[in-house]
């Protein structure tokens, strides 16, 4: 499970416009008409990538009722989720991971049966940590 995302092209003028443009594309939602743009997270490495790559996370408040989506070819399914549950710790679990011959329990979340970890949970992690104990 992973949020949309892609790399910077040369037509984009910043980041912000890589997000917008990969979400539109992957899953068919116009964040420019639907939401306002509240927050760029840190960035994260991605700790298995041989490429040096970095995630640029950007957050977005969703103006209206429930999104309509239109995935393309890269997706398989697009899943609405209600981030209060995560916030209070409702949905935190583990996933049974063997990473060469040690065997880890990795901080998960289950989302409607889906498992949410990895580099998406880290790119959760700060977010829903920052909304419980927002900076002054």
């Amino acid at each position: 499970m992973a949020f949309p995302g892609g790399r910077f092209e040369a037509s984009d003028a910043h980041l912000l416009e890589t997000a917008i443009r990969e979400t539109r594309e992957e899953i068919g939602l116009d964040l420019e008409a639907t939401a306002t743009v509240v927050a760029r997270l840190d960035d994260i490495a991605a700790i298995r990538s041989s490429s040096g790559l970095i995630i640029t996370p950007f957050v977005f408040a969703h103006h209206g009722d429930d999104p309509i989506f239109a995935p393309n070819e890269e997706v398989a399914e697009v899943l609405w989720a209600d981030v209060a549950p995560l916030m209070r710790g409702e949905r935190a679990t583990t996933l049974a991971y063997r990473f060469g011959k040690t065997d880890l329990d990795l901080p998960a979340y289950d989302v409607g049966g889906r498992i949410v970890w990895g580099l998406t949970y880290q790119v959760l992690e700060p977010l829903l940590s920052r909304v419980k104990s927002p900076v002054p």
